[in-house]
């Protein structure tokens, strides 16, 4: 054992401050207490007074703090690395929110430059109630302006391309196909009457007198909503009318509703195009009015 002790004394003095065997053994003992004290406080400073990485894992030291759920690039090799990182995240992101427009009104939302195949499905917004009821619930979710004009133009595109919407009807040119032939040298406004009327005698036709010729309400609503906003649609509700009007018994069949066919004339004499004195007076229709009195049996 001495034999042991006198080998390595040499060297442990020589990293003591002792200078000699029994002052060796007491600096051998501060040393301890140094070194102890040294590894209760973690490495924080070493003997020139710099900071030392207690933290690094290779050196057995306290790891970085670390939260469940925040992603692998947010953390850095210090913990005052990572806190730098989240602050300029924290920052970017109330940067970007306080840039935010606020929608207060539900109009505000609009569409602005649209793409091509899209424009003539799109054309009459102001009083598309769709659109207003698409505009509502943007503010009800609170979109941005940006968002919701993003979202409109490719769900729409989406459809367009997948034949949802069907074919463009060009209002226009729909509504010049039905100006009749007496109202072409009529001044615009005049026209536009006129079609509007011709228009509004088919739908009532099929409201008021259609159930007379057998065509039911669930019928005359359909060849309303599927014909209606076509010229052709509308010139087929005329050939069911002409039809109909010359020949007293039900077009489809049954008792037409009222089942007395004197009854249902009755009605159709109420009609103001078998008046003379009306604007609306159709010799035709007045023919064939007076033609289905005469066939009527004794």
């Amino acid at each position: 054992m001495n034999g042991l002790l006198n080998k390595y004394l040499p060297v442990r003095n020589a990293e003591g401050a002792g200078s000699g065997g029994g002052d060796g053994g007491e600096n051998k003992g501060g040393e301890g207490q140094s070194q102890g004290t040294a590894q209760d406080t973690g490495g924080k400073a070493d003997a020139g007074g710099k900071a030392n990485d207690g933290g690094k894992a290779g050196d057995g030291g306290v790891q970085p703090y670390r939260v469940d759920g925040i992603p692998e690039t947010m953390f850095g090799s210090t913990n005052e690395e990572t806190i730098d990182k989240m602050a300029k995240t924290i920052n970017g992101y109330r940067t970007k929110e306080g840039k935010k427009e606020t929608v207060k009104e539900a109009a505000e939302y609009v569409l602005g430059e649209m793409p091509d195949n899209i424009k003539p499905y799109l054309s009459n917004l102001e009083t598309d109630p769709v659109f207003a009821t698409t505009q509502a619930a943007a503010l009800k979710h609170g979109l941005s302006k940006d968002a919701f004009a993003g979202f409109v133009t490719d769900v729409v595109s989406e459809w367009v391309e997948a034949g949802i919407l069907g074919d463009v009807v060009d209002v226009k040119a729909e509504r010049q196909a039905l100006l009749p032939a007496e109202s072409q040298y009529l001044s615009p406004d005049e026209q536009s009457q006129a079609i509007n009327s011709r228009m509004q005698d088919n739908f009532d036709w099929l409201a008021k007198v259609g159930p007379m010729k057998g065509i039911s309400a669930e019928m005359a609503e359909y060849m309303q909503d599927t014909l209606g906003d076509r010229a052709m649609g509308h010139q087929v509700i005329e050939l069911v009318r002409k039809m109909a009007d010359t020949r007293p018994q039900p077009l489809f069949g049954g008792s037409g509703g009222g089942g007395d066919v004197r009854q249902e004339l009755s009605s159709r004499e109420q009609d103001p195009r078998n008046d003379p004195s009306s604007p609306k007076y159709d010799p035709k229709f007045r023919a064939a009015t007076d033609a289905m009195w005469k066939d009527l049996p004794d």
